[in-house]
């Protein structure tokens, strides 16, 4: 068993009779260490009946010779199994290349749109269970159309190989993604990266794109190729922030950059808004507040005694809104270290009947309909 993971082996021949194990048990262990890769294995043993060659088969084998085996019938064997295991590697590397140029943007040799999607929602997934703040930059080739129009559309393909060998060489790690968005729009996620590091980052690929100096003298912003950058950094909550608000976010930081005279990143920080716990055990009032608080906060929600106590000892939310109805309410044991002279925070007691579910239009009219105590 060791020599299978150790060797490239192109074939095996299979005895059932065997010390230990026998060939059935054997081969099914072959077929496990070497999953998806594939090995002709030949069964040859002296056992004739029906029951062994359907045995051997279910097992993982692949033919089944009954000894004594001429020389010539073995060989031809052998030679018809290893075209079989030819067209095998073959069609895996077929399917390898197909994959690749799936995931690939042909031209500039970056991951695709349909990749980038892909690949972002689980990272970003994985940044909301881990609490990591998250980058998302979308950026352009500043007046690229003029520079189509002007240089022709060959010129122009490759002014966009050399702008996405630049992103290439400033984002490196291998958790961060690059990817042609569409036309001359890049997209990077980066991932564990803050507002500084976003900055770092922006002003890397800018300076890099000077110093590429692709000529542009048609361009009302510079003589050479210049890019406008959006960033949107967020923290994902754990219910209503989605990936591709973050993008919408940056997209908008992008136009802004334009707007503003090109040649510049724009970064907006979501995270800078106020943490709101909401604190009920039943999931339609989560869910109905966080709906109008959406836009204005970063959402928390517990259903859970011990957990929203870890919640306020670690976290420190700027605003509290707590479901104090008897069959669904929870009001934290400990709200002392809300009072702590730096906290600029509010405690919210949203105070719901037991009767039908209350509808809130937006935020004002959610918290005009609740007590609040500035603390």
């Amino acid at each position: 068993m060791q020599m299978v993971g150790s060797l490239s082996i192109d074939m095996i021949i299979m005895d059932i009779e065997l010390p230990g194990l026998d060939g059935y048990e054997t081969t099914m262990l072959f077929r496990e260490a070497l999953c998806d890769h594939w090995v002709p294995i030949i069964f040859v043993t002296g056992n004739s009946s029906d029951e062994s060659v359907l045995k051997a088969i279910d097992a993982g084998g692949d033919d089944y010779l009954v000894k004594p085996v001429s020389q010539t019938l073995l060989q031809a064997k052998i030679i018809a199994m290893q075209r079989i295991a030819d067209m095998q590697a073959n069609l895996h590397e077929l399917n390898r290349k197909l994959s690749e140029q799936s995931e690939t943007d042909p031209l500039t040799g970056l991951s695709n749109r349909r990749y980038f999607n892909l690949r972002a929602v689980d990272q970003f997934e994985t940044a909301r269970r881990m609490a990591l703040s998250v980058a998302i930059m979308m950026m352009d080739i500043d007046q690229f159309k003029v520079y189509n129009d002007n240089y022709g559309h060959l010129q122009g393909d490759s002014c966009l190989q050399q702008v996405s060998r630049v992103l290439k060489s400033v984002v490196r790690r291998t958790t961060d993604l690059v990817a042609r968005f569409g036309g001359e729009e890049f997209i990077i996620m980066l991932q564990d990266c803050d507002a500084k590091g976003a900055q770092m980052i922006a002003d890397e690929i800018m300076a890099a794109i000077d110093q590429a100096a692709i000529p542009h003298e048609y361009s009302a912003v510079s003589d050479h190729v210049t890019l406008s950058i959006g960033v949107c950094v967020i923290v994902p909550d754990r219910n209503l922030v989605e990936l591709q608000d973050c993008i919408k976010i940056a997209d908008e930081q992008l136009y802004k950059a334009k707007n503003r005279g090109r040649a510049q990143a724009v970064i907006e920080q979501s995270n800078k808004m106020k943490t709101t716990l909401i604190v009920s055990r039943e999931p339609e009032t989560i869910k109905s507040i966080g709906k109008v608080l959406n836009s204005k906060s970063i959402i928390i929600t517990s259903s859970d005694q011990e957990e929203c106590n870890e919640i306020i000892t670690q976290v420190h939310p700027d605003i509290v809104i707590c479901d104090i109805r008897p069959e669904t309410g929870i009001v934290p044991d400990d709200l002392s270290l809300l009072m702590a002279p730096d906290r600029q925070s509010d405690f919210i007691v949203v105070e719901l009947s037991s009767g039908a579910q209350k509808s809130y239009p937006d935020q004002n009219s959610l918290l005009s309909d609740s007590h609040m105590l500035s603390i």
